[in-house]
């Protein structure tokens, strides 16, 4: 299968890059990548894609989401600068466990919305919200309930206070690693 090049909401396809694949003249016609969402027909969670059909980013951040503490911590440049307490899916909907990438940030002109101010959409999908748009997908985002940080009740995306999220929000790009561990 090819890669499309942006979603049908228009937003570009977002994807880690592993490794370079180098030719014989040392040139790069391909890198290995990890696939976003769920994995494909053939279970596949990695592919290959011609180098001069991307462009690469350089990030310098990257999130972990630990599920059983429902905390979230930014690292920049492999040092810790934002840890938080979040609200991680309910049993029935829970959040699901992997490495993915941030594809999408979206600033809320309703901040009182229940996904609060902003949302970091990710290239992680539901097991459990297939039939939700989209095919269930996940984000880190705010909410219009603040006693739900630090439990687990969400359809699977990850809350965060408006605060947390606001300085979240103001370092986090598109392409960031975000691993969620158990």
């Amino acid at each position: 299968k090819s890669f499309v090049a942006t979603s049908r909401r228009g937003v570009p396809t977002v994807v880690a890059a592993l490794v370079e694949v180098r030719a014989s003249d040392c040139g790069v016609p391909w890198y290995r990548v990890r696939l976003s969402g769920t994995p494909g027909v053939s279970g596949a969670t990695e592919g290959y894609v011609l180098a001069d059909s991307v462009a690469l980013a350089e990030v310098h951040t990257r999130v972990v989401v630990d599920l059983s503490r429902r905390r979230l911590t930014l690292y920049e440049d492999g040092a810790p600068v934002l840890e938080a307490p979040a609200a991680v899916g309910a049993p029935a909907t829970p959040t699901p466990r992997g490495r993915f990438v941030v594809r999408e940030r979206i600033r809320i002109t309703n901040s009182s919305s229940a996904f609060g101010a902003a949302a970091i959409g990710l290239s992680a999908f539901s097991e459990k919200l297939i039939d939700w748009p989209q095919g269930g997908p996940v984000a880190i985002h705010g909410t219009s309930d603040p006693d739900s940080i630090g439990k687990a009740v969400s359809h699977g995306c990850v809350r965060l206070g408006a605060r947390d999220l606001k300085r979240l929000f103001k370092r986090v790009q598109i392409g960031t690693p975000v691993e969620i561990v158990e």
